[in-house]
């Protein structure tokens, strides 16, 4: 698995997945994951090979979960510094999956040059989402609880050891 690069006046900074972790725990773990992959295939498209200034990140996304918030605020302390934006009315499409409130759509900017991201169709299983759906109405059953933190573990390690192409659509890089 790559980690991800990032210049902090005018340092190189390497950051794993696990120094994500570290950060945010295991509550969301899931959406940490994914959007590792998001901000890698991000990454890859904005500065290949390079690592993009933290200062001049922002992001605009259609997924509000805390995995994901927090993966972005260590990459680029985009939370902490207002240059993070959740659309929830940005819908799933052919090249974006549902998620149980919006939609994975990521939109990373780096400087003037912005590339928009989808998390494939069936990264994230039905069967995920709709148990999540549940959580947030208090409607879920203890045993559909613990099935779904065990979807979150399972989502986390199907995903990580993957090549980012294979789980993130580059929908558009604009200049």
């Amino acid at each position: 698995m790559n980690d991800l690069f990032v210049s902090d006046c005018g340092d190189e900074l390497r950051l794993s997945f696990d120094d994500l972790v570290k950060y945010h725990g295991r509550g969301s773990i899931c959406g940490l994951s994914i959007t590792y992959k998001v901000i890698q295939r991000g990454f890859e498209a904005l500065v290949p090979g390079g690592a993009p200034a933290r200062e001049s990140l922002s992001v605009l996304t259609a997924f509000p979960g805390p995995g994901a918030q927090d993966a972005f605020e260590l990459v680029g302390r985009v939370v902490t510094n207002g240059r993070y934006t959740v659309d929830k009315n940005i819908p799933p499409s052919d090249e974006i999956s549902i998620a149980a409130f919006g939609s994975y759509y990521f939109r990373i900017t780096c400087d003037n040059k912005s590339v928009e991201l989808g998390v494939k169709p069936g990264v994230v299983r039905p069967e995920f989402i709709d148990i999540k759906r549940k959580k947030m109405k208090n409607l879920a059953t203890p045993e559909e609880s613990a099935k779904f933190r065990e979807l979150q573990f399972e989502m986390s390690e199907r995903v990580l050891p993957q090549d980012p192409a294979d789980l993130v659509n580059v929908i558009q890089i604009t200049d």
